[in-house]
């Protein structure tokens, strides 16, 4: 069971593979597994790696936007997604944020 277990968490071996290998119950094997997850030391966490698309705001700039938009909210001016979507265009273009964003339309995307 430990020689299964090691396997798993090394990462030589998926759980399902490593339950054949060793003809173990696959349920146990992966209970196991997530237990002992806490006791061997965790690999080398990774570096931040930001999304494949740069995001148009910076994190300042987002929190700037979101205040503003809670503040109208508090004070009864609910918006729709659209309206929102035209804020952040003007928002970017006020400040002049360089920003991907189709000059036509006037609107960003929904993602």
């Amino acid at each position: 069971m430990n020689l299964a277990v090691k396997s798993v968490v090394s990462g030589t071996v998926s759980v399902r593979g490593s339950a054949a290998l060793f003809k173990l119950p696959y349920f146990t094997l992966k209970d196991r597994v997530n237990i002992s997850k806490f006791d061997f030391p965790m690999e080398e966490k990774k570096p931040y790696r930001p999304a494949d698309h740069p995001t148009a705001f910076s994190p300042e700039e987002e929190l700037d936007f979101t205040t503003r938009l809670k503040d109208l909210a508090a004070r009864g001016f609910g918006c729709t997604p659209e309206q929102i979507r035209r804020a952040a265009f003007t928002y970017a273009t006020t400040i002049n944020i360089k920003h991907p964003w189709d000059m036509e339309n006037m609107i960003p995307g929904r993602d």
